[in-house]
């Protein structure tokens, strides 16, 4: 509608005004209330964002959902190990000794063996170090490069 240049309010129903005993909805009655209430200036504005805030959005959805996944496999394959028997001694789950014990396992059955090798292929295909990431592409510099690409949202004070 913006790329049309129409004017468009989308109102915030639970601040709409309505009367204690008006339970019966139907789309005409809406209708009308709502036409009422948008000639009286009664409507409370929703803003919209812009595609730049969805953008981001996406991005931190993104990552989340990563981040998601990335813990689910891990606890799916700590419980493949304690299901077969296979338990790290060590302090600390998933640091460098950890990885070396996981490198190191040598299980009895051979399929067995191919689901750790899986976990390990999908892990180095969607792992990147740390040092790498900082490197190239800090999460400061990437979050202040969007708000700077990004206009300032109506109403705020800066």
């Amino acid at each position: 509608m913006r790329q049309l240049k129409l004017v468009c309010v989308v109102m915030a129903p639970t601040k709409s005004n309505r009367k204690p005993g008006d339970k019966v909805k139907t789309d005409k009655r809406d209708a009308c209330k709502i036409a009422r209430e948008f000639r009286n200036g009664d409507i409370v504005e929703v803003r919209v964002p812009p595609a730049t805030d969805e953008a981001v959005r996406d991005v931190s959805r993104a990552r989340t959902d990563a981040v998601d996944d990335r813990t689910r496999s891990k606890q799916r394959l700590k419980s493949f190990l304690l299901r077969n028997g296979y338990r790290y001694e060590g302090k600390a789950n998933w640091s460098g000794p950890h990885m070396n014990y996981l490198r190191s396992l040598q299980l009895a059955d051979p399929a067995q063996a191919i689901v750790l090798e899986e976990w390990s292929d999908w892990r180095e295909r969607h792992r990147q170090p740390k040092a790498a990431r900082r490197v190239r592409t800090p999460r400061g510099v990437r979050i202040n490069t969007l708000r700077q690409s990004m206009p300032p949202a109506s109403g705020s004070t800066g």
